[in-house]
């Protein structure tokens, strides 16, 4: 199998984290927790309350548990994430190469079958002539030769002598 070339290759990132994704992230998704439980509160509180009994209270420290999975999983996505990226890059190139290679193949394969075809076939048309012509010829010199054996058989006049 072949190497991409240099000028396809794909740059490779550094493993550590982007912390700043992580904070963007993160204070997004609070934000949007407080603003939902601010806009319940005013608008709907019976509802807001039931959310968090539900919730908070019903789950207890299995939602904090949730919240750090959550967090860790970002964190592995986060830091592995740009490793598994470039892999597939890599996957991907050589897969683009391959198929590149077949289709060269394919065409290549093609285009000698049709040429093939082509010289064959005129090949066989001039021999399929030359055939029809030594045939006819043949008949033609059957013929003749047929009428000068008619000829031979017949008596021949004789020869005036002059002289």
């Amino acid at each position: 199998m072949t190497t991409p070339p240099a000028s396809a290759e794909v740059p490779k990132t550094s493993a550590k984290p982007n912390r700043r994704y992580l904070k963007a992230t993160l204070a997004g998704g609070a934000g949007g927790l407080i603003t939902v439980l601010v806009f319940l509160l005013e608008e709907r509180p019976e509802l807001a309350q039931t959310l968090i009994d539900r919730v908070l209270v019903a789950w207890g420290p299995q939602f904090v548990i949730v919240l750090v999975l959550l967090a860790f999983l970002y964190l592995l996505a986060d830091r592995y994430a740009p490793r598994l990226i470039s892999a597939q890059s890599d996957t991907a190139l050589a897969l683009q190469n391959l198929a590149r290679s077949v289709e060269q193949l394919v065409s290549r394969d093609d285009a000698f079958r049709r040429e093939q075809d082509v010289l064959l076939n005129h090949v066989a048309r001039r021999v399929d002539s030359l055939h029809k012509l030594f045939d006819s010829h043949r008949r033609s010199l059957n013929g003749h030769l047929s009428r000068l054996t008619r000829q031979s058989r017949k008596p021949k006049p004789p020869r005036k002598k002059t002289g």
